[in-house]
């Protein structure tokens, strides 16, 4: 019973999942900073953290994925309150996202676990260099459309769970209709 329970939910998460590719920045160093992608993570240890991560593939070829994140969050307010501020330069191709929030978190501590919940807002500036494109011929109806720098508020919101055993977390992040809604587990 147990194992078509599981079955049946992992069938079901796996059908509401989209796939799209290399449109955020590459989050598979989630683990090591969980702040970057729910804002409910902020001050969760009560201490101050700031980590630092680069991140390079490719290497060798030109316009090759190359993620630089600067994230920085502490604890105040009798450990209820988190803060934290985010920074990630995100290059791929002709294509430079430099993105910049602000979160803030409240914790509701219980006797062996704690429940955040968190907000975030900033910014994010997509800026593409088709200068850098070699193309044999050039079609100017591909790049009029698209503007080559501009700028969209970046909004979103968390819960995390954290207990001696385990953890879980819940986002809703878009960026002002730019993005889409994601959820980490």
């Amino acid at each position: 019973m147990r194992m078509k329970f599981t079955l049946a939910l992992s069938l079901i998460l796996t059908a509401t999942i989209s796939a799209f590719s290399q449109q955020d920045p590459l989050y598979n160093l989630y683990l090591f900073n969980q702040a970057m992608i729910n804002p409910a993570y902020n001050g969760t240890y009560n201490l101050t953290s700031v980590t630092a991560i680069s991140r390079s593939q490719w290497t060798g070829i030109e316009g090759a994925p190359v993620t630089n994140m600067l994230n920085a969050n502490t604890s105040f307010r009798n450990e209820r309150l988190g803060a934290g501020m985010l920074v990630v330069d995100d290059r791929l191709g002709v294509n430079n996202n430099l993105e910049a929030q602000a979160a803030f978190s409240y914790k509701l501590k219980f006797k062996y676990s704690q429940l955040s919940f968190g907000l975030q807002g900033g910014i994010v500036n997509y800026k593409y260099n088709y200068d850098q494109l070699h193309l044999e011929t050039v079609d100017q109806t591909l790049t009029q459309d698209h503007m080559p720098n501009f700028t969209k508020p970046t909004i979103g919101a968390g819960v995390f769970y954290r207990s001696e055993k385990y953890y879980v977390g819940f986002i809703d992040a878009s960026n002002a209709g730019c993005e889409r809604p994601r959820m980490a587990w």
